[in-house]
Formats: C-alpha cells, structure tokens, sequence
C-alpha cells in the first residue's frame, strides 16, 4: 500500500471526498501492484492528495 505523509493544516480537509478517494487508490493501485506512493501536498498551487506512480522497474518517490 501507499506510503502515506499527513500534513498538519487547519484550512485543508484531505478527507473531504473519501469515496473518490478510495476509488483512485483501488485503480492506482491495481495498475501499479502497489508501486506508488501518496502523499498531501500543501502549496501555493495544490492542496490535496498527490500520488507519484513510478516508472516501470523503478521504485516510487513522493513528490518534491
């Protein structure tokens, strides 16, 4: 399963959408066998949840 970094954010609720959520984990995680990470990514840019899927024989790396 994916690694996973929880941010600390009072503005942010990562777990909003949890049904979708769970769909793109189950898919994702399907395609890859398990090679990916998830990760919550705060910026200026994006706020939620990332996941960084490796390149086939690669290991996974979370973003940034």
């Amino acid at each position: 399963m994916a690694e996973y970094k929880p941010l600390s954010s009072s503005r942010f609720k990562p777990f909003a959408n949890v049904v979708a959520q769970q769909f793109w984990r189950t898919v994702i995680e399907a395609y890859t066998s398990g090679n990916y990470t998830e990760t919550l990514l705060e910026d200026e840019d994006w706020q939620g949840i990332v996941q960084s899927i490796a390149p086939y024989g690669k290991s996974a790396s979370p973003v940034r």
